[in-house]
């Protein structure tokens, strides 16, 4: 066989390696107790199989207390853009009648007071008392009127553009915290096994761990590794063709990914007639639907023609 980058007689590149499946990391959203974990080591799981689930309690009691705040806020902008019931309107009216009345009234009062101020001392007191007595009538009179014309033009633009926000903000704060209740039931993103679960049912998982390692049911790769002196030939997109051992047929081949960054040929890639150091990690993925069927780890190897 040939080496790791050595050139055969048909003038072709071949490079050695393992087979691999794309390696998921399910991590935890939040640090919480597992309550569930449905599945085994080794088990295949189908796309939207439940992996795990995290306790939930907590969050949805957050997610009930922001409901009740985005429904307050919402009722809220329901009054605002309603306006007020008409009987509220003719309440104020009544009072700004009533204030314009005593105010009316104090009116005349000051008015006899004030003739009267200059003869006795006391009628100087009590014309002291009319003008405070106007005074307040006065205001009362002008806060009545404002609350009257409120009630008539209903709320300001501004106010209700607040208040719309206040329930977009709300709304959104809800809606976020039903994405992390989503979360907390971690599902399997497509076909795949079960590699490991290193938690059990209530133990306590921190934040950003794994809570299982799955492995892809599709797409088989060979991780191969191509030498410096032949990198600029295999890019991603060339195709070739892959042999696996123990497989007596070969599988067509199509290279996914080069790393840019150079590492060291592992042992296993060395042979007395390759001792080229400098390789180029690789995916090549393997696009027959049959290789699908090919276990991780075994030994591949990959052959591209130059011609």
């Amino acid at each position: 066989m040939a080496g790791c980058g050595q050139r055969p007689p048909d003038d072709a590149i071949v490079m050695v390696g393992t087979v691999e499946r794309d390696r998921l990391e399910m991590l935890a959203p939040i640090t919480e107790t597992l309550v569930e974990l449905p599945v085994q080591e080794g088990q295949k799981v189908a796309a939207g199989a439940l992996i795990a689930r995290l306790d939930d309690a907590r969050l949805k009691e957050e997610i009930a207390a922001l409901q009740s705040t985005r429904d307050a806020e919402k009722a809220r902008l329901d009054e605002l853009e309603a306006g007020f019931r008409t009987e509220e309107i003719a309440q104020a009216r009544a009072a700004h009648q009533a204030a314009v009345a005593k105010a009316e009234l104090a009116a005349v009062e000051f008015q006899r007071a004030k003739t009267l101020a200059t003869q006795t001392i006391e009628a100087q007191s009590r014309f002291d008392s009319a003008k405070a007595s106007l005074d307040a009538a006065e205001a009362e009179k002008r806060r009545a009127a404002e609350a009257l014309r409120l009630q008539e033009t209903g709320y300001r633009g501004e106010q209700i553009r607040a208040q719309r926000a206040a329930v977009e903000a709300a709304s959104a704060r809800l809606r976020e915290a039903q994405v992390r209740l989503g979360q907390l039931s971690i599902k399997a993103p497509c076909d795949c096994s079960v590699s490991t679960l290193p938690f059990r049912p209530g133990e306590r998982v921190l934040q950003g761990v794994s809570v299982a390692t799955l492995r892809a049911a599709d797409r088989p790769f060979a991780r191969v590794f191509v030498p410096e002196r032949v990198k600029a030939i295999i890019k991603p997109g060339v195709e070739g063709v892959a042999k696996v051992d123990g497989v007596a047929r070969e599988f067509k081949a199509r290279v996914r990914t080069v790393a840019s960054e150079a590492s060291f040929t592992p042992f296993y890639a060395l042979t007395e007639r390759e001792r080229e150091r400098l390789v180029f990690a690789a995916k090549v993925d393997l696009i027959e639907p049959e290789a699908s069927e090919l276990p991780v780890g075994v030994p591949v190897t990959v052959r591209i023609s130059t011609k």
